[in-house]
């Protein structure tokens, strides 16, 4: 039987409405390409990034909105960035113009959030991923307090830590999901905690590192994942809920 437990946060996470502004975009023509584009940066650990699901969500909603905004391509950026990073980019409308990302109070205020969240809720649904082997240390977790006797690993940056560690349950952070497994793996930590439409899709790309889904506990809190593009570009953010309204 899955054991639920349901996490609270100290803030409600709402996702603000569109902003004012005096110029914007719905998809930008860069000097090199004869057609507009969309840039989107890849996932920090993926080996497939044309694959994952957010790039293939927009590629169907350009398609979607084209009638509407015009053609335009999504374009995978073609390094890779840090959150920090990627989200600094995305405020000073740099080499990136959209990125799906945890909702929260501070990115709604730095960034413009599109308005319908891309996972209807699921990344709030948290499975374990364990090391193998260790599926008897978990048999006799029962509560929060149970959970809190064992150590979490999470992102640095992630929205998650400051949920986890609201109701009393111990995190060490690192920089990757790469390096989170190896940690994982080692013995550094005892659990990862991962979206519902995340875990599976990872535990495939690391196969070969000793770990394995935890098959009895949930955790859930809530947890959105929305689009965000430059706090100025309210065309683009239209353009973005548009097309997924029609997906």
């Amino acid at each position: 039987m899955l054991k639920n437990f349901t996490l609270t946060h100290t803030k409600i996470i709402t996702l603000f409405s569109l902003l004012i502004t005096l110029s914007s975009y719905s998809c930008d023509k860069l000097n090199d390409l004869d057609v507009p584009v969309l840039v989107f940066p890849p996932k920090f650990d993926s080996n497939t990034p044309e694959q994952d699901y957010v790039f293939q969500l927009i590629q169907l909603i350009l398609k979607k909105s084209n009638k509407k905004y015009g053609h335009c391509e999504a374009r995978l950026l073609d390094h890779k960035l840090p959150l920090k990073r990627l989200e600094l980019y995305l405020e000073q409308d740099r080499e990136i113009h959209v990125a799906a990302l945890t909702v929260s109070y501070a990115r709604d205020n730095n960034l413009l959030p599109v308005s319908i969240p891309i996972s209807k809720g699921l990344m709030g649904y948290r499975l374990l991923m364990i090391r193998e082997g260790d599926k008897n240390k978990f048999s006799n977790v029962n509560s929060l307090a149970d959970l809190g006797k064992l150590m979490a690993g999470q992102g640095i940056g992630w929205a998650d830590v400051s949920i986890l560690e609201h109701n009393d349950l111990p995190v060490i952070t690192t920089g990757s999901i790469k390096t989170l497994i190896d940690m994982l793996a080692h013995g550094r930590f005892d659990y990862f905690p991962r979206g519902a439409l995340q875990i599976i899709t990872e535990m495939r790309a690391y196969k070969g590192k000793p770990v394995e889904l935890e098959p009895s506990i949930l955790l859930s809190y809530p947890s959105m994942t929305a689009l965000y593009v430059n706090s100025n570009n309210t065309k683009l953010a239209q353009r973005l809920e548009y097309g997924l309204k029609q997906s």
